[in-house]
């Protein structure tokens, strides 16, 4: 965790409650509660990071902890609270880290759910990807976290489980990478695998499962949220497509067809525009604020493999797969 640098009185955030998530002036959390961010979409709104930082030389370095275990995925955070998954052979663990100090406050040993796979029956996965890469998201209520081995699991903010479920196994060659996003009181899973791929719903207060619908092609990417003509809308990519779909119901709104290869990017939005890219088909740019969605430039020079894009209202910046 770096330092943070003093902002104006006069741009601190108001204070919000769970009921009311999203500032309606600017449409984002007060906390970082998803993969990539409130909207899941690579946007901090009025964030004030140093421009450089280094932890060999603890230039604006606040703390260095130690994880227990090996994960991929990211931080989520809500106010004095920060969220982690890691694994390894015998355990999946959720911590709790205090974010002014770096204290572990807890962790949760993920055990005991029904159908889990039993020690020394893991799926294979890449070593890079590993068991725990999907990030979790957190609702300032309760956490949320999946592993690649299925276990999906929701703990309140003292690290008791509130419900677990095990989803099967995802088939899945390099393991399980597409993380978490909540909405509205809603837990979404995109679930990609070889076959039977579904977008999952469920209520994240009980784990009541409220919709869920099939998917095509395979991919490693996660949901971002977007407003789009006064709508949420969750906009997924997998191998084939950028498709958008009603949160609510899971009805799917729109698709386009314009990507190709092995998935793990996941979209950018801003204005009313999708951007998606990958490694194997051109980067385009789509107005869905149109009736029809529209693609209106595509660019096929340097391109991601898994790094994701981000957007505002001027610029597209994309990470290319050399660095």
């Amino acid at each position: 965790v770096y330092k943070r640098q003093a902002q104006p009185q006069s741009d601190q955030l108001p204070e919000t409650n769970i009921a009311s998530e999203f500032v309606a002036s600017r449409g984002t959390l007060r906390n970082w509660t998803n993969f990539r961010g409130p909207e899941a979409n690579g946007h901090a709104a009025r964030a004030n990071p140093p421009l450089e930082w280094s932890a060999a030389e603890n230039r604006n370095i606040l703390w260095k902890t130690t994880v227990p275990k090996h994960g991929m995925s990211s931080p989520v955070i809500w106010e004095n609270r920060l969220f982690l998954t890691g694994a390894d052979d015998s355990i999946r663990q959720v911590y709790c880290f205090e974010t002014d100090t770096g204290r572990l406050l807890w962790q949760y040993d993920v055990a005991g759910i029904p159908g889990s796979p039993a020690d020394g029956k893991l799926p294979e996965v890449l070593e890079e990807t590993g068991l725990a890469a999907p990030t979790p998201t957190t609702n300032g209520r309760y956490v949320a976290a999946i592993f690649a081995t299925g276990e999906l699991v929701c703990v309140d903010f003292k690290g008791q489980r509130i419900w677990s479920k095990h989803l099967g196994v995802p088939q899945n060659h390099y393991g399980h990478a597409s993380s978490l996003v909540n909405h509205g009181g809603l837990l979404f899973v995109q679930f990609d695998q070889k076959e039977n791929s579904h977008l999952l719903a469920f209520d994240m207060a009980s784990g009541k499962p409220v919709w869920q619908a099939r998917r095509g092609a395979m991919s490693w990417s996660s949901p971002i949220l977007a407003e789009n003509k006064g709508r949420m809308e969750l906009i997924l990519t997998n191998s084939k497509a950028v498709e958008g779909y009603d949160p609510t119901s899971g009805k799917r709104l729109w698709r386009v067809e314009c990507l190709d290869g092995e998935v793990a990017s996941s979209a950018a939005y801003a204005n009313g525009i999708v951007f998606v890219a990958n490694e194997g088909a051109p980067a385009s740019a789509i107005d869905i604020s149109r009736p029809e969605p529209t693609v209106l430039w595509q660019w096929d020079e340097a391109l991601p493999d898994c790094a994701s894009p981000v957007a505002n209202d001027k610029y597209l910046i994309m990470p290319t797969a050399f660095g």
